[in-house]
This record gives structure tokens, sequence and C-alpha cells, in this order.
């Protein structure tokens, strides 16, 4: 059982981005505020038909599935609670593998993030990085590789393990953030463990041919946070681990550079991963536009936008 910790955690007061129309929309046609909403699986039929609608227009990034996520649970695109008891089979499986079909159906891969949170988590006692016991950290790697699981038998063809923008596995890498003293704290290595243990832990309970990913925030933009020079040994363990798939996002910093707003923002931390790895890396950062996407694919940041 997960201990809960009252003890603060230092974490960068960062302005958070505001809902987009779409998804406010969705939830007042509930009846409901952003926030209110805490199941609707994707068995829903309004929510499939409007990840349909997004999937005919090629907008294949933005997957609704209203899995709201407050509590310290693994949560994402998959969606599951650690806290409450709920029916895999018929909740959870069955609703995604219609969102999993749907998105085979328009050609495209289907790959489930998962996350925890940690002390980003709005909830009473969030879960403290430097105060969890090890038993803690060994039912939250037991939960992720669990939710990888769940994605398989949802027919999904890949799961992504969040581990940036700020939530529970950033807070580990990050050393802002990371006080332990521990074999979890300390070198990089040793910030990097328990990412490197789901990962490994995955890839034996999937096997090769499920794809598993890292969105690693690689840079926190922070004195005292990551360090730029560490990015290629971090995306080397991860690829030692079993990883496939590299997706080079921030860090403590979020989603945002504070130093750049041109397109591929974060463009200097995937061209150190790719470097120093053999995996595909993806570049998130405002691209918006097709000849900044090619640009970017040509210098050599990225393999994917």
């Amino acid at each position: 059982m997960i201990t809960y910790q009252t003890e603060d955690i230092a974490m960068p007061q960062i302005k958070k981005r505001e809902t987009t129309e779409w998804v406010k929309q969705v939830a007042a046609s509930y009846g409901k505020k952003v926030g209110e909403i805490a199941y609707i699986f994707c068995s829903d039929e309004k929510i499939l038909e409007v990840n349909r609608q997004y999937l005919e227009h090629d907008y294949y990034t933005d997957i609704i599935t209203f899995d709201y996520t407050e509590g310290n649970r693994i949560s994402g695109d998959l969606f599951i609670s650690l806290m409450e008891p709920i029916n895999e089979e018929t909740e959870v499986i069955e609703g995604y593998k219609k969102l999993a079909d749907a998105i085979h159906h328009e050609g495209s891969y289907a790959i489930a993030q998962i996350s925890h949170a940690g002390a980003e988590a709005k909830v009473e006692n969030p879960l403290n990085v430097n105060t969890m016991t090890l038993d803690d950290i060994a039912h939250v790697r037991e939960s992720f590789i669990k939710a990888a699981l769940r994605t398989e038998k949802a027919g999904f063809d890949g799961v992504e393990i969040h581990c940036a923008h700020g939530y529970l596995l950033n807070q580990f890498y990050s050393p802002y953030t990371n006080k332990r003293t521990d074999e979890y704290g300390g070198s990089l290595l040793n910030r990097a463990r328990l990412t490197n243990e789901i990962i490994k832990g995955m890839r034996e309970a999937l096997g090769e041919d499920h794809i598993i990913a890292v969105r690693f925030g690689a840079y926190d933009y922070l004195d005292g946070g990551s360090r730029l020079e560490d990015i290629g040994e971090a995306v080397m363990s991860f690829e030692n681990s079993g990883v496939d798939l590299l997706d080079i996002s921030g860090g403590l910093c979020r989603f945002k550079n504070p130093l750049s707003k041109e397109p591929g923002w974060f463009k200097e931390l995937s061209k150190i991963a790719r470097d120093a790895s053999n995996c595909p890396v993806i570049l998130t950062g405002g691209v918006k536009k097709i000849a900044d996407a090619e640009a970017l694919l040509e210098g050599g940041y990225a393999d994917l936008i």
C-alpha cells in the first residue's frame, strides 16, 4: 500500500497551461466543468465520436479520454487507478479497444501514455519523492507494469512512460527535487533507476514486439536542476533497459523552453539525445508548420516530430 507523506517537495512555480476550448466544450456536453469528471471511459460514444472526428482530420495527437487524474494514480491515455477498484475488462479494456480500433482504422499506431503526477497531484497528501519508502517505490513500479499490460490487452501497439513535465518519474530524475540518499538518489543513474526498472519490467512483461517509449524531460532550465551534459548518459541507460523510442521534452520547466520560442524549442535537447542513442527520437515544442517540421528533420534534430 502507498504511504502518503505530508512534507512539501520543492517544485518550481510555473504558470499552468490553459485548458483548450474543445476540452471545455466536451466537458460541458456532460454538464460538467473540466476537473469534475472522474470516470468517463472510452466506451462512451460521445468521446469516441469526438476522437473519430479528430482522427479523420489527421489530428493524431489530440485524443480525448477525459480520464481526469486528481489522485496518486497511474494515469494517462490509459487510465489506471491505484486507489479505487474498477472492472478492468468492462470499464477500461473493452472501451479502449474501441479507441485503439478507431486509431488503427485511420492507419496510425496507437500508443498509450502512462504517468504518475507525484507531488503535482491535486490531493491532500501527494507522494513525495524524498519520503517514499522502498515499498512505495516497488508499488509504483509494479503498477506501471500492470498498466502497460492493460494497454496490450486493449489492442495498443505500445506504451509511453511519462518521465517529463515535473511528474513523479521526472521528480526522481531531477536533482532539484530528488534529495534522496539511497539507491534512488544522488548520481544520475540512481535518479534514473526507477524509470529504468519500469522499462525493464515492461519489456519482460510485454515481450520484444510491443513498443516502449519514454517521454523524457531532459533538461529543467533551472539552477540546481538536470544538466545538458547528463542527457546522453540518461538516454543510453533507457536504451540499454529496452526502450524503442525517445520522446524529448522539458523537465521541471514543463512544456515550454524559457530561453526559446522558435519552432522545435527543445531541439538542442533532442539533438544531444539523438547523437547519443540508436533509438529514434521525437522532438516536441511549438512545431505547427510542415516546413518547420521538415527543416528540423533535415537538420538532424529528430527522426519524428
